[in-house]
């Protein structure tokens, strides 16, 4: 979907992994997602991102700064989702 994709597989009853599964566009987005983690004990994945939204306006410096305080700045930016919703 993007320049990186978080995908999935689970072990079936047979002892062996499935094949990995795109997560979708709950997750991925048409930027870099990667770096998961499972928090298994409160049911949240954690993952990060790179969207972009600021759209293409001219900035001021000032404006810059404030951009770069803000989600889906096109950095690193932390996401959460519950597993059940990441997951189905």
């Amino acid at each position: 979907m993007g320049g990186g994709d978080l995908y999935y597989n689970v072990k079936g009853s047979d002892g062996f992994w499935t094949p990995s599964k795109n997560m979708g566009d709950a997750i991925n987005s048409g930027q870099l997602d990667y770096c998961p983690f499972i928090d298994v004990e409160n049911g949240i994945l954690y993952f990060t991102n790179e969207r972009y939204s600021l759209g293409k306006a001219s900035l001021t410096v000032e404006g810059l700064k404030k951009a770069g305080q803000i989600k889906a700045n096109g950095f690193g930016d932390i996401y959460r989702i519950p597993l059940e919703t990441a997951f189905g």
